[in-house]
């Protein structure tokens, strides 16, 4: 029936219209319509305005993106169009209430935290800021992320009984984040529970948790991270500080020249924060902060000051 449409009725009037999930069905309809798989997500893509610069910015392929993470098409489909037409969050929440596929590698729990990156931003896109919806939406995309780390936590950790996100009232934009913030709320608790050897398997993995290199927002990723977490307990606040300099360090690895290393308002604060925690550290009993974590956070404030040049 599809084959006898005009090309152009179908491209122009069925295709912006059909969502991710039509996207993936209309491949599989006939050998033909799977030839032009990639010219139908093509069009879909740019025929979204957000979506299109969304995935031009961050060189990300949507389809496969949700593919391979925990959400379903219908679910980001759902989720994505009410935001986009300022439905009712109700009516959302009524086809999506919740996460069903849980998928436990690193890939996976990238993907779905690059999703709940993109549903935010489109808030800001597509609902006026003084807006109901956009705090509503804002809430809910939160409130979702919350859970979905602490169902994922629980999944990766099975011996653990109990899991916070150690999050402040306040959210940040942690949409632009570009590192995964999930895996500072799993490493926080791990080593709240000095599980030592979980921690130090994570660390290893550090560069798996970057999810962006482009050359933007490095500075708003840390400053949402610093402002992101509660610092009522001691040792989550070193972990952040830790996670800070190491994520700076990582930069300057991929590329020394860039600017964060410049001389500037925010490369002093980063000096003076290294100062004053390097003081506490070396002061910490190691009942408070463990010695193999102790020496880790030392060794990247070290590193810091090689790469700024100012040992």
């Amino acid at each position: 029936m599809l084959s006898i449409l005009p090309s152009e009725l179908f491209v122009d009037n069925i295709i912006p219209h059909i969502g991710t999930i039509g996207v993936v069905n209309f491949s599989k309809i006939s050998k033909k319509m799977h030839l032009k798989k990639r010219d139908i997500e093509r069009f879909f893509i740019k025929n979204d305005d957000f979506l299109y610069k969304f995935t031009k910015f961050y060189n990300i392929d949507l389809i496969r993106l949700i593919g391979e993470s925990s959400f379903s098409y219908t679910m980001f489909d759902a989720v994505y169009e009410g935001i986009k037409h300022n439905q009712r969050i109700t009516d959302c929440k009524s086809i999506s209430s919740e996460i069903t596929r849980y998928e436990t590698e690193v890939n996976y729990v990238n993907n779905t935290f690059k999703i709940f990156q993109l549903l935010k931003m489109s808030i800001k896109y597509n609902c006026d800021v003084t807006s109901d919806f956009n705090n509503v939406y804002s809430d809910y995309i939160t409130s979702l992320m919350k859970s979905y780390f602490t169902k994922i936590f629980f999944l990766r950790n099975p011996d653990m009984k109990v899991f916070t996100t150690f999050f402040n009232d306040v959210f940040p934009r942690w949409e632009i984040s570009n590192t995964n913030i999930y895996y500072i709320c799993e490493n926080m608790n791990i080593i709240c529970s000095d599980k030592q050897s979980d921690f130090l398997d994570n660390v290893d993995q550090f560069d798996s948790f970057i999810l962006n290199s482009n050359g933007h927002y490095d500075k708003d990723t840390v400053w949402s991270i610093y402002r992101m977490f509660d610092f009522n307990i001691y040792i989550s606040k070193m972990y952040v500080i830790y996670y800070i300099v190491k994520y700076i360090n990582l930069l300057y690895f991929k590329d020394f020249k860039n600017p964060i290393f410049e001389k500037s308002q925010f490369s002093e604060s980063i000096i003076t924060m290294i100062d004053i925690n390097e003081v506490r550290i070396l002061t910490t009993h190691a009942n408070i902060i463990p010695k193999y974590f102790k020496d880790l956070i030392l060794k990247e404030f070290q590193e810091y000051r090689s790469n700024a040049g100012i040992l």
